[in-house]
């Protein structure tokens, strides 16, 4: 079975004792602190690839991490299924299917906004606002500087784009001035 599939029923699995719970906001909270350190820590990524050590030595780890993390109960008995059916080499492939799942259940979308500067709280309340109506759900919005905009911003939602950014004007000025000539 491919990954994505055996990611998917997994993440599906998650989300179904997650509602059971009534702990889907906080079962996706732990996940993004999960994910977060994964991303930080190669030690971390590392005990989750390693075929090597044993499943107890793992998970004894793991409770050890999950405590400093705050992670949830449901999370935690979740992660330790994982291990224990040495399937954690598909964390990350699960991390990415839960957060769909999650998405799609409570009308939310994940953008990755770059701007050309830091932008205040209010600015991005006023992004996050134009993302809403142009998607009809409510971003989740991760933030970037990229100077090479010059000015405005990039939102990408998947494999869209939406460009509000300076020199994307500045470009669509200089072709049609080039056609008009």
């Amino acid at each position: 079975m491919s990954q994505s599939r055996v990611a998917g029923r997994y993440a599906q699995a998650l989300v179904d004792e997650a509602r059971q719970a009534t702990a889907l906001d906080t079962v996706a909270t732990s996940l993004s602190s999960l994910a977060d350190a994964l991303r930080a820590s190669k030690d971390l990524a590392l005990l989750f690839q390693s075929p090597i050590i044993a499943v107890g030595k793992k998970q004894e780890a793991l409770k050890a991490v999950f405590a400093e993390l705050a992670i949830d109960a449901v999370t935690s008995r979740f992660v330790a299924f994982l291990v224990e059916k040495r399937r954690e080499n598909d964390i990350n492939a699960i991390l990415s299917a839960f957060d769909k799942l999650y998405c799609d259940l409570t009308g939310k979308v994940r953008v990755h906004v770059r701007t050309a500067a830091p932008v205040s709280a209010e600015e991005r309340s006023a992004i996050e606002n134009k993302l809403r109506i142009k998607t009809g759900k409510q971003p989740l919005a991760e933030y970037a500087v990229d100077e090479a905009l010059i000015g405005g911003f990039v939102a990408t939602i998947g494999d869209t784009s939406i460009d509000c950014s300076a020199r994307y004007q500045l470009q669509r000025l200089s072709k049609s001035l080039t056609l008009g000539v």
